[in-house]
């Protein structure tokens, strides 16, 4: 009997296991915002559909790699003893990764678009030119300053006049 039981308990902790190992959901890092999704039509859809496939399948792969970089740099300059040389070696290493993903999502983007017809190329530029200054924010600012663990921006305080306030003075 308790032969039986082990026997059953291995069986269930090696499915368990596999099924983790082999049918584990992939990471979606990114799909299209809706706004520009309206915007385009059947053919604009499914080239960014496709588009994003690819850029999900390549920060998949990739994006581990470079926390793990970036997490062996922290470790090399936050030690008792700092080791400089180590950090910018990993630093160099995580820069480069970032840089061949960064070379790749931009490819996919401009095969993507050089497949859609005119009126989903122009719809893409006008949406690009709307949102400027967030992608300015977003697309720049903070994956620059995102290492450093701060928010990027200072944001204004808004006093709510329906909480009381307490001067500091």
């Amino acid at each position: 009997m308790k032969n039986k039981i082990l026997l059953i308990g291995l069986a269930c902790f090696l499915l368990g296991i596999g099924c983790g190992y082999f049918i584990r959901p992939e990471q979606k890092a990114i799909a299209v915002s809706p706004p520009l999704k309206v915007k385009l039509s059947s053919q604009g859809r499914a080239e960014m559909k496709k588009m994003i496939e690819k850029i999900n399948l390549l920060l998949n792969q990739s994006v581990g790699e470079i926390m793990a970089e970036k997490t062996r740099m922290l470790q090399a300059i936050t030690a008792k003893e700092p080791d400089r040389a180590a950090a910018d070696f990993y630093l160099s290493g995580a820069e480069q990764k970032i840089s061949e993903i960064q070379a790749g999502i931009n490819k996919e983007l401009l095969d993507a678009l050089e497949k859609m017809p005119l009126i989903d190329r122009r719809a893409y530029m006008e949406f690009y030119q709307e949102n400027k200054p967030k992608t300015k924010i977003q697309g720049l600012i903070f994956p620059l300053t995102a290492a450093t663990g701060f928010l990027g921006i200072d944001e204004e305080i808004v006093i709510n006049p329906s909480f009381p306030t307490v001067d500091p003075l």
